[in-house]
Formats: C-alpha cells, sequence, structure tokens
C-alpha cells in the first residue's frame, strides 16, 4: 500500500511539474508556477527573481519588496498569509489555474487597488490593458500574475499554502455575464 501512494504521488509531481509546451516562453500562469517551483527545488532562487514582478510595499514604517517576500515564503515555507508558500499548493493550483484565472476586472481592480497601485506603470497597465492581469481566487488563495514582454511574471501570492477543490460558486468575483457564461460552459 505505501509503494503504491509513493508511486501515486511520484507521478503526480512528474505530471504537475511538465508545462506540455515545445516553446520556452512562460506566457500561461501553470507554466509560471511550475517553473517557481522547480527553481525553488533547485534553490535557484537568482533565476526565480527573473519571474516575479517586483513591487516594493510600504508597512507601517518599514519598507520591503515583494520579490523578496515571495523567496523569503518559499525557503521558509511561511505557512499562511501573504507570500505563503507549499509545494504541495502550488503543485495542486498549477493543475487548474489556466481554467479559471481571469482577466482584471472593475471588480477585481478596486478589490486589489492598494496593490495595482503601488508601482506606476503597473498602475498605468491595469488601467489600459487590464488583460494583462490575470486573478486567480480559490478558497483563501490568491495569485496574481502581470504580463510584461509576451511573459508572466507572478505578481502576488496570498495563502499559496490551501488546497482545495476549485468551485466558482464559492469564490469573492463579481463576474462579468461574459465570464459567467465561460464558467458556465466548462461546468
Amino acid at each position: 500500500m505505501k509503494k503504491i501512494f509513493l508511486i501515486l504521488i511520484s507521478s503526480f509531481i512528474l505530471f504537475a511539474c511538465s508545462d506540455n509546451s515545445s516553446d520556452g516562453k512562460i506566457d500561461t500562469p501553470k507554466k509560471v508556477l511550475i517553473k517557481i517551483y522547480n527553481l525553488s527545488k533547485a534553490k535557484n532562487y537568482d533565476e526565480l527573481k527573473k519571474h516575479i514582478y517586483n513591487l516594493t510595499y510600504k508597512s507601517q514604517s518599514n519598507f520591503f519588496n515583494s520579490e523578496d517576500k515571495i523567496i523569503e515564503g518559499i525557503k521558509n515555507y511561511i505557512p499562511y498569509g501573504s507570500f505563503s508558500y507549499s509545494d504541495l499548493a502550488i503543485l495542486a493550483h498549477s493543475q487548474i489555474i489556466n481554467d479559471y484565472a481571469i482577466p482584471l476586472n472593475q471588480f477585481l481592480f478596486e478589490k486589489y487597488k492598494g496593490i495595482l497601485t503601488i508601482d506606476e506603470s503597473l498602475a498605468k497597465l491595469a488601467k489600459e490593458k487590464p488583460k494583462n492581469i490575470l486573478v486567480y481566487m480559490n478558497s483563501d488563495t490568491t495569485l496574481m500574475f502581470v504580463k510584461i514582454n509576451d511573459e508572466l511574471k507572478l505578481l502576488y501570492t496570498s495563502y499559496l499554502t490551501t488546497v482545495s477543490q476549485y468551485d466558482p460558486k464559492n469564490q469573492q468575483i463579481d463576474y462579468t455575464e461574459e465570464e459567467k457564461k465561460k464558467l458556465n460552459e466548462k461546468n
């Protein structure tokens, strides 16, 4: 029984780590998550930084940048909150994220305005090309991505330790009629 479990887990990891693409472009949320997982396992944090859109945050009287906080979360397996991380969660979310990440809409812009307006170029992108920012929400997990020069970068993570079955009906996203139609077609 133990051998079967180990074989199943190994198969899941191998399947999850394949991005099924022939080009090296990181242009889907799944590819970003798999790349981050692989680089974190290799402890190649300098290369990992290339896949993160860096923002400088001000928290009370302290300044910090998202790149360092995301990598700190990965290195230390921070268990909850912003910049938290677990290998199991990143692999699980990578399997469904391409189907459920949606372009930024007005509701999401208002919800994440504090993040999206920190950086002037990001705020401009959110206003002029909202489809270049993708948001994925599943239970407590929120992931945001930004498209820069035809490649996606991780913008924000929250509770990347939570794994649950995806149910779009439980999400706090104000879908447009087009988005609702797309979700209904998938379900």
